[in-house]
């Protein structure tokens, strides 16, 4: 059975609502009880509600990626496939989870970013896609709601987004490394917007070169 936030408190002899906070890493708290507090939880085991925390933080940590309709026979779609895996492997490591929705065309693909953001159920939106006229991207402009592309958009101001070097096909050889690194990247890049909502549109464009590649195995 699994351990509970009262019990945690118990065993650090102070309130459920202070262990909260130090879960929150309220600076309402000393260092001195966030110490004792974390000792007991790494001690007990204790696994926090990831919903409960969500509605305290009024963040979900989860990130919304859109599957564009053309994209149909996923399992033989070798790009996306790895693309996928490059998401998941920068999300998973900054304790961010992802839902994946697959839309069968630009409508639905509206309808799925306009109920992702409305019911506050995701942080940030990705999409594998651009079109000419995006709807979708022009709709997360208006709105303001954080997104990233992988893909140059027609209307690259204001936008982030991460493409191949150069706009070229890498060798075969190279493909699935090349998907898994825009996937990764392109989280990576949601996140530290999200983070600290200081990155400049063009901080992480892959194709100007100014991502300091690292190792895909």
């Amino acid at each position: 059975m699994s351990v509970t936030l009262k019990e945690v408190a118990k065993e650090a002899n102070v309130s459920p609502s202070t262990v909260s906070r130090v879960l929150s890493d309220s600076s309402q708290i000393s260092d001195r009880t966030k110490s004792a507090v974390r000792e007991v939880i790494k001690k007990l085991k204790y696994k926090p509600n990831a919903i409960a925390r969500s509605l305290v933080n009024k963040k979900s940590r989860i990130l919304g990626v859109v599957i564009p309709g053309e994209a149909k026979d996923l399992l033989t779609n070798s790009f996306l496939m790895q693309a996928m895996k490059g998401m998941s492997r920068y999300a998973q490591s900054n304790k961010y989870y992802i839902t994946y929705a697959f839309s069968e065309d630009e409508k639905a693909e509206s309808e799925y970013i306009s109920d992702f953001i409305s019911s506050n159920l995701v942080d940030g939106v990705c999409l594998l896609s651009a079109r000419s006229e995006d709807k979708s991207i022009q709709y997360l402009k208006d709105v303001r709601f954080p997104f990233v592309v992988i893909g140059r958009p027609e209307e690259s101001e204001g936008t982030l987004w991460v493409d191949n070097d150069n706009f070229q096909i890498p060798p075969l050889s190279s493909i699935d490394i090349k998907a898994a690194e825009l996937g990764y990247y392109a989280i990576k890049i949601l996140i530290d917007f999200l983070e600290n909502n200081k990155i400049t549109v063009n901080d992480y464009i892959i194709d100007s070169k100014l991502i300091k590649r690292e190792s895909f195995k």
